[in-house]
């Protein structure tokens, strides 16, 4: 998880506040101030783990497409729930959708 953060664009009102000033190192004249900003999402940010896990889960959930059409691989038409403590749980059976 920690690997993806630096896959997603930070929000372009939120850039201008995460830059580095950067003059000391760069060549140029006296007066010349640089900044170099950060446009990707840093860990450290309050936003960065709500809005890259975000962003990953509308993702799958674009890559996996309708799932309301036959056609595709994660097409479902009924939902079966197999969950200990229910009335008729078995055992025998999956926990989760079939």
């Amino acid at each position: 998880m920690g690997e993806q953060f630096y896959n997603f664009k930070l929000d372009p009102k939120l850039q201008p506040y995460c830059a580095l000033d950067v003059t000391q190192y760069v060549e140029g004249g006296a007066g010349t101030v640089s900044w170099m900003m950060w446009d990707c999402c840093v860990m450290g940010l309050k936003s960065s783990p709500h809005g890259c896990v975000k962003m990953q889960s509308l993702g799958e959930e674009v890559v996996q497409g309708n799932s309301s059409l036959p056609d595709n691989p994660f097409y479902f038409d009924k939902v079966v729930l197999n969950l200990p403590g229910s009335m008729n749980y078995d055992p025998s059976g999956l926990w989760s959708a079939s």
